[in-house]
């Protein structure tokens, strides 16, 4: 069982750009918010005086990084030689495997490449321990093929990203890297053991940590809408998405699916329709972004499995 998950103070956009920004450290969930705060952020300063100073900006991936390679220049470093990209990463999982299964028959070892380290790192990140006992085949496959794996990168003087986490979690918890006085989650809606770790090692080196609110974002209550049937569905969406932007022009709106990569054509023609200019105006713009199905991504399918068992 988790702990309770720890609460920080809520700091809006113009919070933040009151805060010293040499002094101030913003740490996103992905790269796509981190350019978005950089250029809002940007905006309302420009709006207040001409020159200003942004405080860093940056993904939790690019500052875990950033923060390996300025412990290179620690003389009592052990750097290791090469740090793996996630292509890398994945070959030497994919070797390491082929290697532990010889002697059987594996139908597709980069696939089985691809689960393993998202697998490696939502092991560390939840600090999860399999009891013994509770172990499957499958994760006794799993536990021969980490071993292996991490037996060639230490063979190769070499670490990927997980590994290089964990030497920057060490290295801040001991006091060999530098700390701003503010620190600003956004973004972060679960926050892992390792990274609440890694918070209480910025609070014990005299950091203050608070997460940003988005107050763009408005609560809304939940309603459930049931269709006839799946074209019915579409066109009262459509028809949602036209009334809601009829109102408001500059606002953004969005219809998720969770089989749009096979609804997508249908989906294009009832929105062109819906969303068509009317007596002269021009028509709605949109966009329809296809991606992965959703039982397609590492977590969601094993949620779903616990789900099925």
């Amino acid at each position: 069982m988790q702990d309770a998950a720890p609460t920080y103070s809520d700091l809006s956009l113009p919070d933040i750009a009151g805060l010293p920004a040499a002094d101030t450290l913003v740490l996103t969930v992905n790269n796509r918010l981190s350019r978005r705060l950089t250029l809002e952020l940007a905006g309302l300063l420009r709006q207040e005086r001409q020159v200003s100073e942004l405080p860093r900006i940056l993904p939790l991936s690019a500052w875990l990084a950033e923060s390996a390679n300025e412990l290179a220049f620690e003389s009592d470093e052990d750097v290791p030689a090469y740090r793996l990209d996630s292509f890398a990463t994945q070959l030497v999982w994919t070797e390491a495997i082929r290697i532990e299964e010889a002697e059987r028959v594996l139908l597709d070892a980069s696939q089985a490449a691809r689960l393993s380290m998202d697998a490696d790192v939502l092991m560390d990140e939840w600090a999860l321990q399999v009891p013994s006992g509770a172990d499957t085949d499958e994760y006794r496959g799993f536990a021969r093929w980490r071993e292996r794996y991490r037996q060639t990168l230490a063979g190769i003087d070499a670490e990927d990203a997980n590994q290089g986490y964990a030497r920057v979690l060490r290295a801040l918890e001991a006091g060999r890297l530098a700390t701003p006085r503010q620190l600003v989650l956004a973004g972060f809606t679960d926050i892992s053991p390792r990274f609440h770790r890694l918070l209480l090692a910025f609070e014990a080196q005299g950091t203050a940590v608070a997460q940003w609110r988005d107050t763009q974002r408005v609560l809304s209550v939940a309603q459930r809408f049931e269709a006839a049937d799946q074209g019915a569905e579409w066109r009262a969406a459509a028809a949602w998405a036209a009334s809601q932007l009829n109102a408001n022009p500059a606002g953004r709106y969005a219809i998720v699916s969770p089989q749009l990569e096979a609804e997508s054509p249908f989906a294009r023609r009832v929105l062109s329709q819906a969303l068509a200019g009317r007596d002269g105006a021009a028509a709605f713009a949109f966009n329809v972004a296809v991606g992965r199905p959703l039982d397609e991504w590492p977590m969601a399918r094993a949620a779903l499995a616990w789900l099925r068992a």
